[in-house]
């Protein structure tokens, strides 16, 4: 941690710990070595009789602060952690065509393929949205057999809700992204990142609540 925020080792260890963390909003484990940090300064200051601590630390604290350590040192990687089959539309596709995948795979999010990239995601909540707008002003039921993901395709295109990471992002940044834009619906991983490239996973808000 030292490293990652290039500082010496003059400041405390709850003050690297609380820089960290400030850095990093998505990280999960500040708690742990906070309190691990209060046990250590505990048995170290708080002590009345030579090698008789009023506290000492279990094995499960050890065993969580060396998973803490291991995600640091050598984080996870959103591949292999999400590598899948991503299901995927093409812009000719028909809305029913879309609506029957959601029915049979309960999957709410579809990249979009325009000839060989990825311009988007649709969404169920696009979709939604398109449905109301046009049910409402022509008060009638829509053939949807004849409606195209490129029609609908509009009324996700001014919502940033997706995103694009290579192979090798660790698992604790696509958290961060979650967590700092609330519209962020699916991350989209290839191999480096770029949205001509083949499809290697899908990360969904829920997914990355998993982790």
């Amino acid at each position: 941690m030292r490293q990652r925020l290039d500082v010496d080792d003059k400041p405390s260890f709850v003050y690297i710990i609380k820089q960290f963390a400030r850095r990093h909003p998505a990280w999960v484990n500040v708690d742990l070595l906070e309190t691990a940090a209060q046990v250590r300064n505990f048995i170290v200051h708080e002590h009345r009789t030579p090698y008789q601590p009023l506290v000492f630390p279990t094995q499960g604290l050890v065993d969580e602060i060396k998973i803490a350590c291991q995600r640091l040192t050598n984080p996870d990687r959103v591949i292999p952690r999400f590598q899948v089959s991503v299901q995927s539309v093409r812009s000719e596709d028909s809305l029913a065509q879309v609506l029957r995948r959601i029915a049979e795979r309960d999957y709410s999010q579809f990249p979009v393929y325009s000839g060989t990239t990825i311009p988007g995601l649709l969404t169920e909540n696009g979709i939604t949205r398109w449905l109301a707008r046009h049910v409402v002003s022509k008060l009638s039921l829509i053939e949807l057999e004849d409606i195209t993901v490129k029609q609908v395709f509009p009324e996700e295109e001014h919502r940033p809700n997706w995103r694009f990471v290579p192979r090798d992002e660790p698992v604790i940044t696509v958290r961060e992204f979650f967590s700092a834009q609330s519209l962020l619906e699916a991350v989209l991983i290839t191999q480096t990142g770029t949205q001509k490239e083949k499809l290697l996973g899908i990360i969904t808000r829920w997914d990355i609540l998993q982790t």
